[in-house]
């Protein structure tokens, strides 16, 4: 971002910000931004507009499993496995 400075006889003296000026800038824009959606999240969370379950509730005693082994293994070791489940 160049900034321009005109004095009184109306020369104009451009000068150029530094890399660190610019970056310095932009490190708050991104922190601000940051912050900000960060309290818009929580915000919609808390209000119960987003809803939000830690852990869903199982439908009942019953577990499904799914079991995938390479072909060729021998039965004997198949009903191992199940078993070990």
């Amino acid at each position: 971002m160049p900034t321009c400075k005109v004095d009184l006889t109306g020369t104009a003296t451009f000068r150029p910000q530094s890399h660190v000026t610019r970056s310095r800038l932009v490190g708050y824009l991104t922190l601000g931004l940051t912050f900000a959606m960060l309290i818009g999240t929580v915000g919609l969370i808390a209000s119960g507009e987003v809803k939000v379950i830690g852990f869903p509730a199982s439908e009942g005693n019953t577990i499904e499993a799914r079991l995938t082994l390479t072909s060729g293994i021998p039965q004997s070791r198949t009903k191992e496995t199940v078993e070990q489940l």
